[in-house]
């Protein structure tokens, strides 16, 4: 199921250093947990709802924030303890309009 949003004037704003729209910068970021925690997945520009974030969202969105940030945090320290000693990992991300 898609679903439209309608945005504000705010929500529109470029910023001005860097012509980022900032509804997008904010998306970005908040969703990173979020699909660490399963609870949404990216695909050729299309942000899908996981079953697990259908569950995760009846929680409430303070409670959502929490649970996306704890499992976030626990992949984090997994994926540093299964990292090989001396690696560096380098993650390069582009958007496109």
């Amino acid at each position: 199921m898609k679903r439209r949003c309608h945005l504000q004037k705010i929500e529109k704003h470029h910023y001005e250093k860097t012509e980022y729209i900032r509804w997008r910068s904010v998306l970005h970021f908040y969703s990173i947990d979020r699909i660490k925690a399963g609870y949404m997945r990216k695909h050729k520009g299309t942000w899908i709802l996981t079953s697990e974030g259908e569950q995760a969202m009846k929680l409430g969105p303070e409670k959502l924030l929490q649970s996306a940030t704890t499992k976030y945090r626990e992949w984090d320290a997994q994926r540093k303890k299964d990292a090989p000693a001396g690696i560096t990992e380098i993650v390069i991300i582009q958007c496109e309009e």
